[in-house]
């Protein structure tokens, strides 16, 4: 394999600061509006190359997905981009929409904190305000859900966030984007029960992120479909950010953002910089602490914390400890006040407020060799900045299964994988505009690998499974078909 590039003119040369003298801020990206890439950086040269060797690794031949999979790694300190690389190989570059998985629901969060700004929404209203229709409007005491309950993880919907590697049948998640759900995700969270009192339990739900976006669909009404540019990219200067939808038009507020890791560098210095973008303040005062924050459920006294999941927030996660309940920071070298946007197979928006730090990682992990905090220990060495000495989360808790959901009967779980593969494909090419091989290797699932076609002049991609010819018809045949510039592909 030949050596991944180093875009952007990073440059390795230390040059030291006078001594004593204080360098004035002459970049910084939420006041001027541009990146600038800093040709100066005080940085180890050294341990930029460590630190690059281990995030692009690769083991073996691509098509294994095996080993750390970077696709595009972007740091930022004090306002400006001091380190930048890319996987060229794969088709990725600076210009390159990357998909985000659920980094998308930090996203989602400060469309939320922008309607509440605007006065629109409040954390306490009851989501039933909004969504008449649902079937787990309070519980069976008469308990409204709420709107923080969403934000927070803490809904009780019930629900099974499982993927790749399990029973299939049981997955939430996976029959809401490529089974019985994926016409209309949002009706497909409003026929859910809850399994206790709203607000009383953590459980990470990409259903929490679909039904928040369905409020946010009554609440703009026609405006809707252009809601996330107007009301967040725009003034932020994102100007590569794909957002998909179902068939029935809702966004996927959990999971189908695509942007650049310039762009998402973006996002991640607006919390840095306690929301205020080019001196106007686009998220509510005090919203950015409110984010850095484990979920109320996971901080109350005789709730259990899992130290396999994380402390999880209002849709980002806590580098935060419980002493009380044993939980150090899940990432130790960096410090408590660390928080992050995090999506499946590596992504990450991470922000360390008290470094002045922000890091954005997009990739294609497969296998779980990946160490967020070794990353992180060559991250701080590469800039100089001594790592955190504290310990880590400590035990590994188990998660449990709701029993006999049976999202997905047994005979229609083939169908899971054409949809993957449609979707996937038709994203991969028209979204990030990568070749097809490039695509093919991204988006196969052994062993349940779908033949597909490409109709190029309608951009659709139809799959099926292997033994079935891909005419139109049967239950284990999808096509997804690119809309625009701004939604990408939906499945038909």
């Amino acid at each position: 394999m030949k050596a991944l590039t180093l875009f952007a003119g990073v440059s390795l040369a230390v040059i030291p600061a006078a001594l004593g003298a204080t360098k004035a801020k002459a970049y910084d990206v939420s006041r001027d509006g541009d990146w600038h890439v800093a040709d100066d950086a005080d940085v180890d040269p050294e341990a930029v190359g460590r630190l690059f060797d281990y995030a692009f690794k690769r083991t073996g031949v691509d098509a294994e997905k095996k080993g750390i999979r970077t696709d595009g790694l972007v740091v930022v300190k004090g306002g400006e981009i001091v380190l930048e690389k890319y996987n060229t190989e794969g088709g990725f570059t600076p210009d390159t929409p990357h998909i985000t998985w659920s980094v998308s629901k930090s996203f989602l969060q400060a469309l939320v904190a922008i309607t509440i700004q605007a006065g629109k929404l409040s954390l306490d209203d009851q989501v039933a305000k909004y969504l008449p229709d649902i079937a787990h409007a309070a519980d069976g005491a008469g308990r409204a859900l709420k709107i923080k309950d969403l934000l927070e993880m803490s809904s009780c919907i019930q629900w099974e966030e499982s993927y790749e590697g399990v029973d299939l049948t049981q997955s939430s998640v996976l029959a809401m984007l490529y089974g019985v759900g994926h016409r209309d995700a949002a009706q497909y969270l409003a026929k859910k029960p809850l399994t206790c009192a709203p607000g009383s339990a953590w459980e990470y739900s990409s259903g929490n992120s679909v039904e928040l976006m369905r409020v946010l669909k009554v609440i703009y009404g026609d405006d809707y479909a252009l809601m996330p540019w107007k009301q967040l990219f725009e003034p932020l200067g994102i100007n590569s950010a794909v957002w998909e939808t179902d068939a029935a038009g809702n966004f996927i507020g959990s999971s189908y953002l695509y942007a650049t890791p310039r762009d998402l560098a973006r996002f991640g210095y607006l919390y840095l910089k306690d929301g205020i973008w080019k001196g106007q303040r686009i998220l509510p005062e005090g919203w950015t602490q409110y984010s850095a924050q484990p979920a109320a459920a996971l901080t109350r006294d005789g709730t259990p914390v899992d130290p396999k999941e994380g402390l999880g927030g209002a849709h980002f996660w806590s580098n935060a400890a419980i002493p009380a309940k044993g939980i150090k920071p899940s990432v130790p070298a960096l410090p408590a006040d660390t928080y992050e946007a995090e999506g499946h197979w590596g992504q990450a928006i991470v922000i360390v407020p008290s470094l002045d730090l922000v890091i954005v990682r997009v990739a294609d992990d497969r296998d779980g060799s990946f160490d967020e905090n070794q990353m992180a220990k060559l991250v701080l060495e590469a800039l100089k900045i001594p790592a955190t000495e504290s310990q880590g989360a400590q035990g590994a808790g188990q998660a449990v299964p709701h029993d006999n959901l049976h999202e997905t009967p047994y005979w229609t779980i083939p169908s899971l994988s054409s949809a993957f593969i449609s979707k996937e494909m038709c994203s991969c090419l028209y979204v990030e505009r990568r070749t097809e091989e490039q695509c093919k290797v991204y988006a196969s699932q052994e062993p349940m690998f779908a033949s597909y076609a490409i109709d190029a002049d309608h951009k659709t991609v139809r799959a099926a499974l292997r033994f079935v010819s891909i005419g139109g018809h049967g239950p284990y045949e999808n096509q997804a078909k690119y809309k625009d510039l701004q939604h990408g592909c939906a499945l038909q």
